[in-house]
C-alpha cells in the first residue's frame, strides 16, 4: 500500500496540473474574446465608443473592418500628387512604391488597439504593405499606407475600394498614455514623406523593369536580324557557288567545241 505522503503527492500533482491547464485555457480564451467581432465594432461605432468617420457597415467582416482607398496618393514613378478621387483610381506600376491614405478617419479609444493588414485580394496579386502594423490607443487621423508592387504587372486600385483590413483588440486594461507619434492628427500625407518621394534620385524599380523589357526586345530584334542576315549570306553563297559551277561547265563545253 502507498503511504499517505505518496497519496497526498499524487493528489497535489493532479490538482496542480488541473489548475495550471485551466489557467492556460482560460487565458487563451480570454485573448480570443478580446478581439472585437464585426457586430461589436458596429455597436461601438454607433455608440461613439470607436470613432470611424465615413464608416461603411457593408465593409464589416466577421472580425474586422475593411478601410477604403482615400482621395490622394503619390508614387515614385510619378513623383507628383495623384488626385485619386477625380481619376477614379490609382495605378501602381510593376516594381513601384506608393503612399496612399485611408478614406476613413479614425479615433481609437484608450482601451482598444487596431491591427492593420493589406487585404489578401491584393497580396495575392503581389502587393506588399510597407507601413506600421498597428493603431495605438489614442490615435487620431487617417491611416498612411505604404505599398510596393512586387509583381511583374501594373496593379490598379479603384477609389474607395476596400484596401486594408483592420482588426480591433480590446485591451485587458486601458492604456495610461495614448499615441503621441508624428502621425497623430494627420489628415493628409506628411510633407517629409512627400519630399522623400519627390526628391528621390535615380531610377525606380518600375523604370528598371521597363528598360530591361525594352533591352530584351532590342536583343530579340537583333537576333532576328542576325538570323535573317545569316540566311541571306547562305543564299548568296549558294548562288555564287552555283554560278561558278555553271561558268566552269560553260567554259568546258566551249573548250570541247572550239
Amino acid at each position: 500500500m502507498m503511504a499517505n505522503s505518496e497519496v497526498f503527492k499524487i493528489l497535489f500533482d493532479i490538482i496542480f496540473n488541473y489548475v495550471w491547464v485551466k489557467f492556460i485555457f482560460n487565458s487563451l480564451n480570454k485573448d480570443i474574446e478580446e478581439m472585437l467581432s464585426g457586430e461589436l465594432i458596429k455597436q461601438k461605432v454607433e455608440n461613439d465608443e470607436l470613432i470611424i468617420e465615413n464608416f461603411d457597415p457593408t465593409k464589416l467582416s466577421p472580425a474586422s473592418y475593411d478601410a477604403k482607398l482615400g482621395k490622394t496618393g503619390y508614387t515614385t514613378e510619378s513623383r507628383a500628387r495623384i488626385d485619386i478621387e477625380n481619376a477614379g483610381h490609382v495605378i501602381i506600376k510593376a516594381g513601384d512604391f506608393a503612399i496612399v491614405t485611408s478614406f476613413e478617419t479614425f479615433e481609437i479609444p484608450m482601451d482598444i488597439a487596431g491591427h492593420i493588414g493589406l487585404r489578401s485580394y491584393y497580396t495575392r496579386k503581389g502587393m506588399i504593405q510597407l507601413s506600421g502594423p498597428q493603431l495605438d490607443p489614442g490615435f487620431k487621423g487617417i491611416i498612411i499606407i505604404g505599398l510596393f508592387n512586387a509583381s511583374p504587372r501594373d496593379i490598379m486600385i479603384p477609389y474607395k475600394e476596400a484596401l486594408i483590413s483592420l482588426e480591433f483588440i480590446k485591451l485587458i486594461e486601458p492604456a495610461k498614455v495614448g499615441y503621441t507619434g508624428k502621425y497623430q492628427d494627420q489628415y493628409s500625407i506628411p510633407a517629409p514623406d512627400l519630399e522623400w518621394l519627390i526628391e528621390s534620385k535615380g531610377v525606380t524599380f518600375s523604370q528598371v523593369a521597363l528598360e530591361l523589357s525594352s533591352l530584351s526586345k532590342n536583343v530579340n530584334d537583333l537576333t532576328t536580324n542576325v538570323n535573317a542576315l545569316q540566311e541571306s549570306v547562305s543564299t548568296f553563297k549558294w548562288v555564287i557557288g552555283t554560278g561558278f559551277t555553271f561558268l566552269g561547265l560553260l567554259i568546258a563545253v566551249i573548250s570541247i567545241f572550239s
